[in-house]
């Protein structure tokens, strides 16, 4: 699999510094910004706070905030630690969820798992007041389903389908952000999107997403009886080109992880 272009500018994980942010939308511009999510990733979606963002303590892979400015150019923030993103025009109408792609551990192990996300060392929140939507932007080429690794069954309760690649949350306003991010030597007033990833540092796995779903399972506790592993499996569906034009960035034809929901 090749993969042009991915995050080359990604260093390695830092932590984040204590200073915060301000960032402002540009004078005239009519759309919010939007956040997207894609990789290896935990989202919270039932939380009355808001949304939550997790990054799992996953070796081998990059974690990152992009800025990416109206210009096109992007600044990549290696990151790590606790931040948050809150606008300064908050609506208090309900938002938008539907994410029907994305792979929801209740799907695998019922609804008596506890999740144990306080252990991941990263996690971004998002306020649902300065959300409009969440919605799936990418889905995998493949169609998925899942299957247990003790005994290679079929997970019964999981619905085989083409799962989340990339998650596009669209904040409510062009208002301000803030942020606690590692460097402060951006034009803030001129980012368009906010991308939030956690990538392998390899590419040469044949399948990615079955590889490293396995980093999930760490940060849930099941219940006696669901305590066994499992893996995705493709079904059908490849797509027959090598690469393709996600957003802002050339992605290969198979997906470097996928974001699940842990509630």
């Amino acid at each position: 699999m090749k993969v042009r272009n991915l995050l080359t500018a990604i260093s390695v994980l830092a932590a984040f510094s204590f200073a915060s942010w301000k960032v402002l939308a540009e004078p005239g511009t009519t759309t919010s910004p939007a956040v997207f999510v894609r990789g290896l990733l935990m989202l919270q979606l039932e939380q009355h706070d808001g949304l939550h963002i997790i990054l799992p303590d996953a070796p081998g892979h990059k974690a990152a905030i992009t800025f990416v400015m109206i210009d096109g150019k992007r600044i990549v923030v290696p990151m790590k630690g606790r931040s948050a993103i809150q606008t300064s025009q908050p609506d208090h109408s309900t938002p938008v969820v539907k994410v029907p792609e994305l792979v929801r551990m209740k799907e695998l192990f019922g609804t008596a798992f506890i999740p144990q996300v306080d252990r991941a060392p990263g996690n971004v929140s998002i306020p649902w007041s300065s959300i409009r939507s969440v919605t799936t932007d990418e889905v995998s080429p493949w169609r998925y389903t899942f299957i247990r690794t003790d005994n290679g069954e079929e997970i019964e309760t999981f619905r085989p389908r083409n799962i989340a690649e990339t998650i596009r949350i669209q904040l409510t306003s062009v208002g301000q952000l803030d942020f606690k991010p590692l460097k402060s030597d951006i034009d803030v007033e001129k980012v368009k999107e906010i991308w939030i990833e956690q990538v392998p540092k390899s590419l040469d796995s044949a399948d990615m997403f079955r590889d490293h779903f396995h980093q999930y399972l760490r940060y849930i506790e099941r219940p006696a009886g669901q305590n066994f592993n499992v893996e995705p499996r493709k079904l059908s569906g490849a797509s027959t080109s090598t690469a393709r034009f996600g957003q802002s960035f050339w992605i290969g034809a198979d997906i470097p992880c996928g974001p699940v929901a842990v509630d």
